[in-house]
């Protein structure tokens, strides 16, 4: 009976807080930005939106079957008139290729008079 020397849970736990040492931080808030900007997400107006400031956290990395990494990213920035709030989940390879896989949120959007 072999035991298990690895434990890919630790190393999904040490990748989460260790991720702006292993990905290029710029190359990928501006991923996450541009993805944003292309995503259609729900539109609710509302007379105070969220401030217009862009906070990413990356609150999963989890290792799947086919060895990549599946990462969501939470998220708030501007978006057109008004700001999104929301979770974007990627698959991230070995070699470093970053696939947008589902996006949640809405868009918050001041009310015109």
């Amino acid at each position: 009976m072999s035991e298990k020397i690895f434990s890919a849970d630790r190393l999904a736990e040490l990748l989460q807080k260790n991720w702006t040492s292993l990905l290029d931080k710029n190359l990928f808030m501006k991923r996450v930005m541009s993805d944003v900007q292309r995503t259609d997400l729900p539109r609710k107006i509302v007379k105070n939106v969220p401030p217009r400031q862009v906070k990413i956290s990356i609150t999963k990395f989890h290792v799947t079957e086919s060895s990549k990494f599946e990462l969501w990213v939470e998220l708030q920035m501007p978006k057109d008139k008004g700001t999104v709030i929301g979770t974007n989940v990627y698959i991230l390879g070995l070699d470093g290729a970053l696939e947008l896989k589902e996006a949640y949120g809405v868009c918050f959007e001041p009310e015109t008079s």
